[in-house]
């Protein structure tokens, strides 16, 4: 209903910030990741993420930019094509974890139309260990199916 009195699903992208604000009327805060450069600045963040999440104090999205303010964007487009990624989009974080000394974010893509194939993707049989998929309850020949 909020995207019909808004003129519909017809547009080049969205801030997931000013979606949610519109909805719920939250403050946004948005973090920029390429400016974490430090290790310290990546803990600090992703503690502070991790703790409002699992306290229920937070929605979260993460978004994509625009190809075209990068430097190599025929490269970046390449990354974002075989990835499953699409520019200029959010996606839910649907759930933040720390197991086994990994910190990873289940994401969705709320439009369904393209699917993640990068690193923990149901088709990345290098990192699934048998103790890491047992420890999150995970089936990537399952999750295959869904989306």
């Amino acid at each position: 209903a909020y995207m019909k009195v808004n003129g519909g699903y017809d547009f080049p992208g969205s801030n997931s910030g000013i979606d949610l604000y519109s909805l719920t009327g939250w403050i946004p805060e948005a973090h920029e990741l390429k400016i974490l450069n430090t290790k310290q600045l990546r803990s600090k963040r992703w503690n502070g993420m991790y703790n409002a999440f699992h306290k229920g104090d937070v929605l979260i999205t993460v978004a994509t930019g625009d190809v075209e303010n990068f430097g190599d964007s025929d490269k970046l487009k390449m990354c974002f094509e075989n990835g499953g990624l699409i520019p200029r989009h959010a996606y839910s974080v649907l759930n933040i974890v720390e197991v086994l000394g990994k910190k990873l974010l289940q994401v969705k893509n709320p439009w369904s139309k393209k699917r993640w194939r990068g690193i923990y993707s149901p088709f990345d049989e290098g990192n699934w260990t048998k103790e890491l998929k047992s420890a999150l309850h995970y089936d990537p020949d399952k999750e295959k199916e869904n989306d």
